[in-house]
């Protein structure tokens, strides 16, 4: 596994090497005395598949000319979750939370999230690509780079990958929820979607989530709780859940606020300590330890704190 300081050597090359070829290749189209030409030039060339075979990443190491070509194919139709609005149009507005007029800064995170869409796509397919595009049915999602957005909000990449491509295997559980509710659970996925323990990141199970989300809303008024899932109402169970957060009564972006942000406060007491380069990351099926830190933390107290990964990659 490359270190964080490799990964930025790497990205930085990458950047320098698209702009040299770009100006090696179609110097006919830039004009010299503007300084957004050649980013634009480059882009469009980019986003055309013209630049694939200067693109340094080590996502292809071991793989087939054949093979090399197909993942780029692939990934080119879906480029635009690199972008704004979806649109290479707009690649000035791709930076999450700043405001630079930093066009290498730009195009370096630009070119690093298609890096990464490139990994995920090997490993996720077009299936992936797609629950990803899904993504823009919700509003918070709708005019934004996705892969630039969500890799800020999660801990690691490691951890977005592998609740994406869970996310994205045929009969998932996550798809109790529908796209736009995915998209809130992964806006605000700490506590939600993972929490930390043992040096590790802990994936928490959809059912567990889904569990506590139901029994929260109904504990006072119905005596009609999921207490456990097993192989027999397994199905049943999934059905329930899917009825109710289809519902439109429930507030599920409320909901899941509420429990994050208990998460948090409970984070907060814990006075834990990340080291995402070395946590790995690991299923937590029973659920017990999320669960009393959802009991534990203070709803109020977590919404006043400050998540500890925000743009960390």
């Amino acid at each position: 596994m490359k270190t964080k300081q490799a990964r930025i050597e790497e990205s930085i090359e990458r950047l320098k090497q698209l702009k040299n070829e770009t100006i090696l290749r179609y110097t006919d189209e830039i004009e010299y005395d503007e300084d957004l030409s050649l980013y634009d030039v480059m882009m469009e060339h980019f986003v055309n598949g013209d630049l694939d075979d200067v693109f340094v990443t080590d996502v292809t190491d071991g793989m087939s000319d054949t093979e090399k070509e197909e993942l780029f194919n692939l990934v080119r139709e879906y480029n635009g979750l690199c972008f704004a609005k979806g649109n290479v149009e707009y690649w000035l507005d791709s930076l999450e939370n700043t405001f630079v007029a930093d066009f290498d800064m730009i195009a370096y995170n630009i070119l690093d999230s298609y890096n990464y869409l490139l990994n995920l796509a090997k490993h996720g397919g077009k299936r992936v690509l797609e629950q990803l595009s899904s993504l823009r049915e919700n509003d918070e999602l709708r005019d934004v780079a996705i892969v630039e957005y969500l890799r800020n909000s999660f801990v690691s990449d490691g951890c977005l990958t592998a609740i994406l491509l869970d996310m994205s295997d045929e009969d998932s559980l996550y798809d109790m929820f529908s796209n736009e509710n995915k998209g809130h659970l992964l806006n605000y996925p700490e506590g939600v979607l993972y929490y930390y323990g043992d040096n590790q990141i802990k994936l928490i199970s959809p059912l567990v989530l889904g569990s506590r989300l139901y029994n929260d809303y109904h504990e006072d008024f119905s005596d009609e709780l999921i207490e456990e899932v097993d192989d027999e109402n397994l199905s049943s169970t999934i059905s329930l859940l899917r009825e109710f957060f289809d519902d439109s009564s429930y507030s599920f972006y409320d909901s899941i606020i509420g429990l994050s942000e208990r998460y948090r406060d409970y984070f907060r007491q814990q006075d834990i300590v990340l080291n995402d380069e070395a946590m790995e990351v690991v299923y937590d099926d029973d659920g017990d330890d999320i669960q009393e830190a959802w009991n534990t933390g203070d709803e109020f107290l977590g919404g006043g704190y400050d998540t500890p990964y925000n743009g960390q990659k």
